[in-house]
């Protein structure tokens, strides 16, 4: 949800991206209904976030393009490098079967990315406030 906020803000015009955030919400909703309801494949979460993700990764590329500041391209790499985490975890790949397995790595890489998101949108909100 909050991934597609935030692409719609970026990319849409202020009325289609109310719309697109009130659909996103309602798909919300009927993933967590589904969610409670006991269906957990990890195949349910990847169709729900993959496109959002996608979607945010459009909005920074189409922003890049527009204003070739820096911060997006950090957005762009962040969002990949979640992709690349995702990867890992699923194909088991760790460093050390006990200590640093294929989760413990997954959550470190996405660690880092989740800190280029922040960097991308503390950067972005700054050069907002300077306009």
């Amino acid at each position: 949800l909050a991934a597609t906020a935030v692409a719609a803000g970026l990319a849409l015009d202020a009325q289609l991206a109310r719309s697109v955030r009130r659909v996103a919400m309602l798909l919300l909703a009927l993933y967590f209904a589904v969610v409670v309801a006991g269906y957990r494949p990890f195949g349910l979460a990847v169709a729900a976030y993959a496109p959002a993700t996608l979607f945010l990764l459009a909005a920074f590329v189409v922003r890049l393009r527009k204003e070739h500041a820096r911060h997006w391209r950090l957005g762009i790499s962040g969002l990949v490098l979640t992709a690349i985490a995702a990867a890992i975890q699923q194909l088991g790949i760790g460093l050390h079967s006990v200590h640093f397995n294929h989760n413990a790595l997954y959550h470190f890489i996405q660690a880092l990315a989740l800190w280029m998101l922040y960097g991308t949108a503390r950067a972005s909100l700054r050069a907002e406030a300077r306009e």
